[in-house]
Order: C-alpha cells, then sequence, then structure tokens
C-alpha cells in the first residue's frame, strides 16, 4: 500500500513538472513568434493573430522551438512562423482576426 502511495506521488509531482514545462514551452514560443509575425502580418492585432498560430501548432513543435534556435535567428524564426500562417486552420484564423491602425 505505501509502494502504491509512493508511486502515485512521484506520477503526481511528474506530471506537475511537466505541465509546467510545457507552460512555459508556450510562453517562450509565443513570445518567438510575435516579432516575425509583426512583420509577416501588419495591420492586424498582433496579440490574436499569434493566439491563432499558437493553436495551429502541434505540441511537438510547443515543446522543441524555445530549444531548437529556430525563433533566436530572426529569418528562421520568420520563415517558420510563414509556413504556420500558410496552414489552412491558421489563415481561416486570421482573415477573422481585427485590423488596426
Amino acid at each position: 500500500m505505501i509502494r502504491m502511495f509512493l508511486l502515485a506521488a512521484v506520477l503526481l509531482q511528474s506530471g506537475c513538472a511537466g505541465a509546467a514545462i510545457y507552460a512555459e514551452s508556450r510562453k517562450v514560443t509565443r513570445e518567438g513568434i510575435t516579432p516575425p509575425l509583426a512583420t509577416l502580418a501588419p495591420g492586424i492585432a498582433t496579440d490574436a493573430a499569434a493566439a491563432c498560430v499558437m493553436q495551429g501548432l502541434t505540441q511537438g513543435e510547443i515543446l522543441s522551438l524555445p530549444n531548437s534556435g529556430t525563433l533566436d535567428d530572426p529569418d528562421r524564426a520568420k520563415t517558420f512562423v510563414a509556413g504556420v500562417v500558410a496552414r489552412p486552420g491558421v489563415a481561416a484564423c486570421l482573415a477573422s482576426v481585427p485590423k488596426v491602425g
């Protein structure tokens, strides 16, 4: 019984750590996609556009982007974001984003 309790405690803690890592990865990814997105889609609300792009990313992309170096290189980041923007669901979402300015 004690072993089951200890195993459950370990699994719960690892889940919390995983959630924290994912949340931080989402934050870093969102911060990294915003500058190239602003240049690719000027005149639309950047926060709403970033939300569209984030919805179009896979969990694997969100987890790997902060450590891949893609977001650190402006040209690579712009190329990556342009590819995501071209995805059908993302493009439709961006079309509904309000214009600014």
